[in-house]
C-alpha cells in the first residue's frame, strides 16, 4: 500500500468518525431537549398544585377583612343557590372538578394514579 492510499484511507476513516460523532451529538441534543421539555411540564404541574393549595389556604383563612367579605358576597351573589354552593365548595378545596377524558386538552399522563 502506498502513502497516498494510506492517506486516503485515513481521510475516509476521519470522515466516517466525524459523521458518527455528528450523529451522536444530534441524538444527544434531541434527548436533552426532550428531557428539558418534560422537566418544564412537571414543574408547571407542581407549580399549579402549589398555587391551588395556597388559594385553598387563603380561602379558608378566617377572619376576613370587610373588603374581602364584600368582594366574596358580590362574587357569589350573581350565582343561583346551587351554583353558589358548588362554587364555594370548589373555592374551599372541598370539591375538585374532574377533567373530561373526551376533551382534546385532556392530559392522560396521570391516569394510572386514579383508581376505578
Amino acid at each position: 500500500m502506498t502513502n497516498e492510499e494510506t492517506r486516503s484511507l485515513t481521510i475516509v476513516s476521519f470522515l466516517s468518525i466525524a459523521a458518527a460523532e455528528q450523529k451522536q451529538r444530534a441524538i444527544l441534543n434531541t434527548r436533552l431537549e426532550m428531557e428539558t421539555a418534560e422537566r418544564e411540564r412537571i414543574q408547571a404541574i407542581l407549580q399549579a398544585e402549589a398555587d391551588r393549595k395556597a388559594a385553598i389556604v387563603e380561602a379558608r383563612q378566617q377572619p376576613k377583612t370587610p373588603e374581602v367579605e364584600k368582594a366574596l358576597a358580590e362574587k357569589y351573589a350573581a350565582l343561583e343557590a346551587g351554583e353558589r354552593a358548588f362554587a364555594i365548595l370548589i373555592d374551599l378545596g372541598i370539591v375538585d372538578i374532574s377533567p373530561d377524558p373526551d376533551s382534546k386538552d385532556y392530559d392522560s399522563s396521570s391516569d394510572d394514579q386514579f383508581a376505578l
